[in-house]
């Protein structure tokens, strides 16, 4: 952005498959990041995908974040809840 700025050029993001810049798809994919796969809509499998692709961490931390809430959701009390992760 800086070198077209400086060379008075007009500066075009790159762009994924779907048409959306970096910025566009980490700002969208915040929302998803909250919710199960489950409840995903079509467009937002598809921005997932782009994301999971190019952030191999997020999809890690994602899935490991929806074992741990499902450990907490599954269990009826809260000690024997805080002594799944450790098993």
């Amino acid at each position: 952005m800086t070198h077209a700025k400086a060379c008075e050029k007009t500066y075009y993001a790159p762009a994924f498959e779907n048409g959306d810049s970096w910025k566009q798809l980490l700002a969208i994919s915040i929302y998803l990041l909250y919710m199960r796969k489950s409840l995903w809509t079509e467009s937002q499998r598809v921005h997932a995908g782009i994301l999971f692709r190019e952030y191999s961490d997020i999809k890690k931390t994602y899935y490991l974040s929806i074992r741990l809430g499902l450990i907490y959701h599954q269990c009826k009390h809260k000690d024997t809840a805080l002594t799944r992760p450790a098993k």
